[in-house]
């Protein structure tokens, strides 16, 4: 019966830390896209393409852990910045870089560990 006990209390305890390590993962991850969508970088399109490169490495993952419509949603952003940067656009392209920085924020931040989202 003991063995039984500890098995359950094992395996909640590799859910918890699973759940924990895929939470970490995707802050960070949101966080490192997000860095060079700073727009006050002199090469705006190769640091755009830098963020879009971290956002495609870190994609397949992001998808596991996340709702979809965020996921497009960021997709989409990253259209829409990745022509502005082009287009050197510069109004536009700070407006679609805090838009994008804001949904990559807000990805991370609907899946932390908060009381919010426990419940």
């Amino acid at each position: 019966m003991k063995s039984r006990m500890y098995m359950g209390i094992g395996i909640l305890l590799v859910f918890l830390f699973a759940g924990l390590g895929s939470v970490h993962y995707l802050k960070t991850a949101c966080q490192t896209i997000s860095e060079p969508l700073n727009p006050v970088q002199t090469d705006i399109v190769d640091a755009v393409e830098e963020a879009h490169r971290r956002w495609q490495k870190s994609r397949n993952a992001i998808s596991l852990l996340a709702d979809q419509t965020p996921i497009e949603q960021i997709d989409a952003a990253f259209t829409e910045t990745l022509s502005y940067a082009k287009l050197q656009d510069l109004p536009e392209f700070t407006a679609s870089c805090q838009r994008l920085s804001t949904l990559l924020k807000n990805l991370a931040d609907a899946h932390g560990l908060t009381i919010w989202n426990v419940i």
